[in-house]
């Protein structure tokens, strides 16, 4: 996830979860980064979850070229399925599968295309 704060120059994260560690690591590495605010460039969900995700789609946590960074989108048979099913949202027109973790990405003017990245 850091290397994605450098390359999208995010300037808002936005962390649903109580997540502190999490969140001190990145003020440390990037003190000019606001977190929690509204509509955020990166939002970090810690598994994938559906009740998080609409809620983020509800309250306009996200804009055109916000991205949902979620871990441990392999951990189990249920987190699986759960990303699938994230994927596979209608909003969501991007979709990046690094096995321990996933991106998902909003952009309208682009047509849906999920890829799966093995290293």
């Amino acid at each position: 996830m850091f290397k994605s704060i450098v390359y999208f120059k995010a300037r808002n994260i936005f962390i649903p979860s109580n997540e502190d560690a999490l969140i001190d690591r990145i003020k440390e590495a990037f003190p000019n980064i606001e977190t929690n605010q509204q509509p955020a460039d990166i939002i970090y969900l810690h598994t994938p979850n559906k009740v998080l995700f609409a809620n983020i789609l509800k309250e306009g946590t996200y804009h055109n070229d916000s991205m949902v960074w979620i871990d441990k989108i392999h951990y189990n048979k249920e987190n699986t399925c759960l990303w699938e099913a994230l994927k596979n949202h209608a909003k969501v027109t991007v979709s990046v599968d690094l096995f321990y973790c996933g991106a998902l990405f909003f952009r309208r003017e682009q047509a849906k295309e999920h890829f799966k990245i093995r290293i």
